[in-house]
């Protein structure tokens, strides 16, 4: 997809009257992201698509139904879009792994509606009794890539006001990140989705020689290398940078 392509696809998105729209256009910051990327010509960008904004109506009803109060900065992000992908990837890399990045952010109905025995695969026989019970509260908002079984989810018990986001292995481990929705928007975005850019958000640090370090440390070089203009500070890049450096001369 050309950028010619990606903005005509934005246009068609549709324009909600001033007293429904959210305080913050994130389908803006969507097309910086797009023509960003499309502007180095060692990218390709296989997919992307943004859907049409959240009708009210289905805001409303899915919204008495969650069984807890859905943040504002969570619905103003459905009322400009109701999700969106993107996948790309770097067509040569420098490094002996993959370097490109993806997003699936879930509509607003597939993360509020019911989806949880199709999505984990999730039965009583021969799990865990904690991971089930977490497992039931829990709602998948950003797939991420598509090969990987990691995803975003947002975890709200009946016993906690605000949601916290984590970075969830069915089959796993569940990472909290340490953000509210809207930085992690603001992450995903500078980041470009690239591939395993959450473990840099993970509210604790990973153990040396974990397979999340490795991961971490992956996608810091790989944000180094592609984006190299960019200022990571907020996502303490330098530091993981460090640790890669250190491990590479052990």
């Amino acid at each position: 997809m050309n950028e010619e392509e990606a903005i005509r696809e934005i246009r068609k998105l549709e324009v909600k009257p001033a007293d429904q729209i959210a305080t913050y256009d994130w389908v803006d910051r969507i097309t910086e992201l797009v023509i960003r990327l499309h502007a180095n010509p060692d990218i390709e960008i296989t997919t992307f698509q943004v859907h049409p904004s959240l009708p009210l109506v289905v805001e409303e009803t899915m919204s008495d139904s969650a069984g807890f109060e859905i943040p504002i900065e969570l619905l103003s992000f459905y009322r400009v879009t109701d999700g969106f992908d993107l996948k790309w990837h770097l067509k040569k890399s420098p490094f002996d792994f993959e370097l490109g990045g993806e997003i699936k952010m879930l509509g607003f109905a597939e993360v509020f509606g019911s989806w949880i025995d199709s999505l984990w695969g999730v039965t009583p026989e021969g799990s865990d009794p904690d991971q089930l019970d977490f497992s039931w509260e829990i709602r998948a908002l950003d797939l991420a890539r598509a090969t990987d079984p990691y995803c975003t989810v947002l975890h709200g018990p009946e016993d906690v006001e605000e949601l916290d986001l984590y970075f969830h292995n069915p089959r796993g481990t569940s990472h909290r990140l340490g953000v509210r929705f809207s930085e992690y928007l603001e992450s995903l975005i500078l980041t470009g989705g690239t591939y395993d850019w959450q473990f840099l958000l993970c509210e604790h640090m990973h153990s040396p020689e974990s397979e999340e370090e490795l991961r971490a440390q992956r996608c810091a070089k790989a944000l180094k290398h592609m984006f190299p203009e960019k200022d990571f500070s907020a996502l303490e890049l330098e530091d993981v940078l460090v640790r890669a450096r250190y491990e590479e001369e052990e």
